[in-house]
């Protein structure tokens, strides 16, 4: 099992919904027909993590959360086993089918938008409360001086972070999906479909674009506030797509680099998020023109 693997699921875990990748784990596991301890117990670990996040005392920020990870995660797994095909398409297919039965799950229990976007906004200011008032000791003040200044920075950031939370969430869930399908080719004894593709062959349809242009306009041009937010989301969301495609193009072009070097650059980077993303998206639109990985690849010598 590779390191890397296992350090980005950890990750995932860690930092993200457990429910986008744990959901879509186990039911592709019980849809393969599990026959093996290995397979078992891994449905069950999932099960059982989900079980506790579904049976806790959650807000509506965590209902709304593992509502979208069922919806979406049943909607990927129908597709993948009617019909196999590559992960991106189905993942995309299946995060839209998800959006619009969250929809409609909100429409029938009466919770707007708006209702999430305070709650994520409160359960914000929460966490920076527990931060900046803890409970006074010398350990706590300490704790306290630490990290002032990054929930200080985090304050200013909650409401900001509040519009674009939907599209996050969407990027996480394409990621936890992807990760998800990684450890599901490795657990089964018979998977379904092909393993997942390495970051250099990541690519999708030049059309997918228009959602980069539609947000943008709902941006600059004059529109009611909720298509402006929806417009930021679905420019924010189609932006990371592209970034993506900018980082698959990177990696290409570093293939044959050293692996410390390549860690060393991508930590690095991480110095400077904003730049390196703004730059990554630019290489992705511009692939749409210039597809920069075909003009690196070596053409077949016939003998």
């Amino acid at each position: 099992m590779p390191v890397s693997a296992a350090l980005g699921l950890v990750a995932y875990l860690l930092f993200a919904p457990p429910v986008f990748v744990l959901a879509p784990l186990a039911l592709m596991l019980i849809g393969s027909g599990p026959s093996t301890l290995r397979e078992w117990w891994w449905i069950a670990a999932s099960v059982l993590w989900l079980a506790f996040t579904a049976t806790r005392d959650a807000g509506l920020l965590e209902q709304t959360l593992l509502a979208a990870g069922i919806l979406v995660s049943g909607a990927f797994f129908v597709m993948m086993t009617r019909r196999p095909r590559p992960l991106f398409p189905v993942a995309l297919a299946a995060l839209f089918v998800g959006v619009a039965g969250l929809a409609f799950w909100g429409l029938w229990l009466g919770i707007g938008w708006r209702d999430v976007e305070l709650a994520f906004v409160r359960q914000g200011w929460e966490q920076v409360r527990l931060i900046l008032h803890p409970e006074f000791s010398d350990a706590s003040a300490t704790v306290t001086s630490a990290f002032q200044p990054y929930a200080e920075e985090f304050a200013q950031r909650i409401v900001p972070m509040a519009a674009i939370f939907p599209a996050v969430m969407a990027l996480l869930s394409l990621a936890g999906m992807a990760l998800a399908w990684s450890w599901y080719q490795r657990i089964s004894l018979r998977p379904i479909g092909q393993p997942l593709a390495r970051l250099t062959e990541f690519r999708f349809s030049d059309h997918l674009v228009w959602g980069v242009v539609l947000g943008l306009a709902a941006l600059v041009f004059p529109v009611p506030p909720p298509l402006s937010q929806l417009g930021g989301n679905v420019l924010f969301f189609f932006g990371g797509l592209f970034a993506v495609r900018g980082l698959a193009i990177t990696r290409t072009w570093l293939q044959l680099a050293p692996g410390p070097l390549v860690a060393f650059m991508a930590l690095s980077l991480l110095f400077i998020a904003p730049v390196a993303v703004g730059g990554l998206l630019s290489l992705g639109l511009a692939d749409i023109w210039l597809d920069f990985r075909r003009r690196f690849t070596s053409p077949t010598v016939e003998g």
